[in-house]
């Protein structure tokens, strides 16, 4: 038997119907979904909680104490030379340490065929050492972040390709996922609980969980009128606060990614270059650097001035050009030395 309905059924039907899609459209969750699974990569078919809902993090705005540092900095130790051996670098890219201190160094160079991680003790021996690839189709490029987790496990960014792996602390491969390959990232970091953050170069933070779901991203081009024009890199602090490098400022976020504050910091003349990479330490003071410049600054937390290394030179604790660093918990400071290919150490 066939329905038939009365053209006032049908408009209180439409109408019904109107008002269902409007409501669904204008909600919270509706808004997680479409903002994730239409404009996302990764999962569309997982709609998991963690997609649905805010992930997991440190949201106490704690304060950081006190701790006595060498201002500037006085060299301990160094190593590697150009070369393919264990313990040379053919160009050395990022740097991170793990809970042992112990330093992993990403060395690659596509004209050479050289991608791999190195791994040393903090007075600079060498541990072990593995090859980066793509576990798929063996395509070897470009790997540029580095980044270690609470478990020591490493994670590697191949930004040509736009992929995270992830590996055990002695180079055993775990999993990999797709970042974006149509974002161009200028950095990573990762939180307390393991959250990783990528930073695009129109102002995106996207967020991912340890095993690779993406779970929150946020647009970050104007914030309470502070329009973000440059941003060059990220990093977080123990508190899990978002710092966002913008050429001479420094906007922090929660890690939801709500709008904090604004640091102008004071780049001195001798530094010609856009400040391009940023680290934390658990102090809080904060380090800027560049590739282009022999010169690292450090900053307070509020962005006050504290002090600068900044000798261009091939002796012991001078540079060509600065690469990324990274501090110890316990204040060991491991500085990457492009134009010589080694690792510097400063206490």
């Amino acid at each position: 038997m066939r329905l038939r309905y009365q053209p006032k059924q049908v408009l209180i039907m439409m109408i019904t119907i109107w008002i269902f899609a409007g409501v669904m459209l204008y909600s919270d969750t509706a808004r997680n979904v479409f903002k994730f699974v239409t404009e996302s990569e990764f999962f569309p078919e997982d709609m998991t909680n963690d997609i649905l809902k805010k992930s997991s993090c440190n949201t106490n705005l704690g304060t950081f104490s006190d701790v006595y540092s060498n201002d500037p900095p006085i060299f301990e130790n160094k190593w590697g030379s150009f070369g393919k051996d264990h313990g040379q670098f053919v160009n050395p890219v990022d740097i991170t340490i793990d809970s042992q201190s112990n330093v992993y160094v990403i060395d690659s160079d596509s004209s050479l065929d050289i991608h791999r991680i190195q791994k040393f003790s903090s007075n600079g021996n060498f541990i072990s050492q593995w090859k980066l690839q793509d576990t798929e189709d063996k395509k070897i490029v470009y790997f540029a972040d580095i980044l270690i987790d609470n478990d020591d496990n490493v994670y590697v960014h191949n930004n040509q390709n736009a992929t995270m792996q992830k590996f055990t602390k002695d180079g055993y491969f775990i999993k990999k996922w797709n970042t974006s390959i149509k974002e161009n990232f200028v950095g990573f970091t990762i939180d307390s609980f393991d959250y990783t953050y990528g930073l695009t170069d129109r102002g995106a933070v996207k967020k991912w969980s340890t095993d690779g779901k993406l779970v929150e991203e946020w647009y970050l081009d104007n914030y309470n009128d502070v329009q973000i024009t440059n941003p060059h890199d990220i990093a977080t602090d123990i508190f899990d606060r978002i710092y966002l490098l913008d050429g001479s400022r420094i906007h922090k976020f929660d890690c939801h990614g709500n709008y904090l504050s604004t640091l102008s910091i004071s780049i001195p003349d001798s530094f010609s270059t856009i400040p391009r990479d940023m680290f934390i330490d658990s102090s809080g003071f904060i380090y800027i650097t560049s590739s282009f410049q022999s010169e690292i600054l450090k900053f307070s937390n509020d962005g006050e001035f504290v002090t600068k290394w900044d000798s261009e030179g091939s002796v012991d604790g001078q540079f060509s050009g600065v690469g990324n660093l990274v501090v110890s918990s316990s204040g060991q400071i491991f500085v990457i030395d492009p134009g010589y290919d080694r690792i510097q150490k400063f206490i």
